[in-house]
């Protein structure tokens, strides 16, 4: 190789422009720290691919303390996309930005940390071949204690806001349709597919347990369509009115007055517990009878008592509970 051609290789080693050589130290730089840094851990990216990503802290004074985001950097050929599932120390991610960068030296995006999966019956089998899918879940019920009051009643009114992988199967969950968070049942009331491409947002209704649901595995309605060819898919007629349980109540008044006596019973099947509950110093009523059926009371001539709050709940046989709020009142 002549000396004309070894300055020719090293200048296009180095760029051939001023630009092109400020990048090159850049891409220098960058893979002499991800080389060195002590952050540096190996991930498995959707179940499959392994590759090392740096992986920063994010600052909790700029999210609330409510989940333990994380930045990670990659180099370019190790690609990663929003809603990608990624695996770190037996913990499940979920990438939720990746950064559009205007020098392209390397991949940056962020991280929370998948808290709940969710489980549902498609064609008689739970999704993804059992496992459900990881989502990433926060509550939505602002400035509020989650329950509606009613001039008849208390009823639940949480709401929550989940994020899913957007795939096949989680673009057809479908309007209405039932799914555990945690011990409880929400509904979809929402969903925004567009806002962050690559997931999808539900924002979803607090509901109540009901007898087909499966509350060791988080599976709403799977007692109905578990090894069935069914689903909630090919019932579009109960979606529209929001009845696809059947219901198991507690009759009786809601307005008990003070020294009167008062029979609850289940409109339906009969009842493994009665539990009455109050937030008052003392019980505000003697038990007079109870069976499977329905339980008697009697509300003491207290007037202390008058505007407590006196929730009557059963444990029916498969688990679940219903209740019926009531509140003491005057006696005429």
């Amino acid at each position: 190789m002549s000396v004309y051609d070894s300055y020719q290789d090293r200048v296009r080693r180095e760029g051939l422009s001023y630009r092109e050589r400020q990048f090159k130290n850049k891409q220098r730089s960058f893979d002499l720290y991800f080389e060195r840094t002590l952050n540096k851990e190996e991930i498995t990216l959707n179940g499959d691919r392994k590759f090392d990503v740096v992986l920063q802290d994010h600052s909790p004074t700029d999210n609330n303390g409510l989940s333990d985001d994380k930045y990670i950097i990659a180099e370019n050929k190790d690609h990663f996309s929003v809603g990608d599932y990624m695996t770190w120390r037996d913990q499940h991610w979920i990438v939720f930005t990746k950064e559009n960068r205007t020098v392209t030296d390397h991949q940056q995006g962020k991280v929370k940390e998948a808290n709940e999966t969710i489980r549902w019956i498609r064609n008689g089998e739970i999704a993804n071949e059992g496992r459900g899918w990881y989502a990433y879940v926060q509550s939505q019920t602002l400035y509020t204690m989650g329950v509606a009051v009613t001039p008849y009643m208390q009823t639940v009114d949480s709401k929550m806001l989940m994020y899913l992988r957007d795939n096949k199967e989680s673009r057809d969950l479908r309007m209405d349709e039932r799914i555990f968070i945690g011990p409880r049942v929400y509904k979809i009331k929402f969903t925004d597919a567009v806002s962050r491409q690559g997931l999808i947002s539900f924002l979803l209704d607090e509901d109540t347990i009901g007898p087909y649901d499966n509350t060791e595995l988080g599976v709403a309605d799977y007692y109905r369509f578990y090894g069935k060819d069914d689903d909630i898919t090919q019932r579009p007629e109960e979606l529209d009115n929001g009845d696809n349980e059947i219901k198991t109540e507690i009759i009786g008044d809601t307005a008990l007055k003070i020294s009167r006596e008062y029979t609850f019973e289940l409109s339906e099947g009969e009842a493994v517990a009665w539990k009455l509950i109050h937030a008052d110093f003392e019980s505000p009523y003697h038990e007079i009878s109870k069976s499977g059926k329905s339980v008697t009371i009697k509300i003491k001539n207290d007037n202390r008592f008058v505007g407590s709050i006196l929730t009557i709940t059963a444990e029916l046989e498969d688990g679940s509970y219903v209740s019926l709020p009531t509140s003491i009142v005057v006696r005429y």
